[in-house]
């Protein structure tokens, strides 16, 4: 971005914006074992047994891949609505994070029930593992150290809903250093941050941009058959997206507040079979989203 152009700064975006963050760890079942690389040295003839090595997953079980895929599915969810900031925080409008908290505490709450039929199943195989390992011909490859304790498996376990604030250059300072110091970690901050912001709202244009052009094509290409049909969530995603850019408007620009606000007065509510069935209908707002879309041009031509 040119100087000579809208200067980014996002002023006063602390103020008006929490960073969060969905996090989850989990327990892992692979464990190394001398005696599995021993076997693929053997098998393929390779006299320097430091040149293999043979990893076992010892609790595979489909519960945890449950718990694990709902966390790796919520994470998603949360990261494709919000804007990035740094160290994988996202940004969220503060007036917004009333509901963001509600549905954390949904999907943790749902999350933390799956883990605890993971943690029973893992148990259970365990038990399994014992019996049916204890039993075979060369004698038992039972080996009970590996298999951790519940207390253990739950040690290894978070998913938690992570909220922070955005430092503030003119007050995040190191008490004890010197004015050149803090001078020139003010500016180092507030250079550092303006990148980052600068990323997050282009990122967010170019999204609502994309999403309009994507609601050009289908309306264009619609004839009632496979190759020109379209999701339900076509609009829906559509004003999802407007509203975050709306919410979040990293610089306070009331451009971007009047396109978000018109892709959203005009897409909210239409009924996607309305769309099918209306020619006309799918005329209009194939129109409404090009005018959007020149709006954007304009936008990131007069000043980004």
């Amino acid at each position: 971005m040119s100087n000579d152009k809208v200067k980014i700064e996002a002023a006063g975006l602390e103020s008006r914006v929490f960073l969060c963050k969905l996090e989850s760890t989990f327990p892992s079942g692979w464990k190394t074992l001398k005696q599995v690389g021993e076997t693929i040295a053997n098998h393929h003839r390779i006299k320097n047994g430091r040149r293999t090595r043979g990893s076992v997953n010892i609790f595979c079980t489909p519960e945890l891949e449950e718990s694990k895929n709902h966390a790796k599915r919520c994470r998603n969810e949360f990261d494709l609505l919000n804007p990035s900031w740094d160290g994988g925080m996202r940004i969220v409008s503060k007036n917004k994070i009333d509901i963001h908290w509600d549905w954390a505490d949904s999907v943790t709450a749902k999350n933390e029930s799956l883990f605890n039929i993971a943690i029973e199943s893992i148990l259970e195989q365990k038990e399994r593992d014992r019996i049916e390992l204890s039993e075979g011909e060369e004698g038992s490859v039972y080996d009970a150290s590996l298999y951790p304790s519940e207390a253990a498996l739950r040690d290894k376990y978070t998913f938690e809903f992570k909220v922070g604030v955005i430092p503030d250059p003119s007050q995040d300072v190191r008490v004890g250093s010197s004015p050149e110091q803090v001078e020139r970690f003010r500016r180092e901050l507030t250079n550092q941050q303006d990148s980052i912001a600068q990323e997050a709202h282009l990122t967010l244009v170019k999204r609502v941009e994309e999403q309009l052009l994507r609601v050009i094509d289908r309306m264009e290409k619609y004839n009632g058959k496979k190759e020109g049909s379209f999701n339900d969530t076509l609009l829906p995603n559509l004003v999802q997206i407007a509203t975050v850019m709306r919410d979040v408007n990293i610089y306070n620009d009331p451009a971007v507040e009047q396109i978000a606000t018109d892709a959203i007065d005009r897409f909210n509510g239409i009924d996607a079979s309305d769309l099918r069935s209306d020619e006309g209908q799918r005329y209009s707002t194939k129109q409404a989203a090009c005018k959007l879309v020149r709006d954007l041009s304009n936008l990131k031509s007069s000043k980004y």
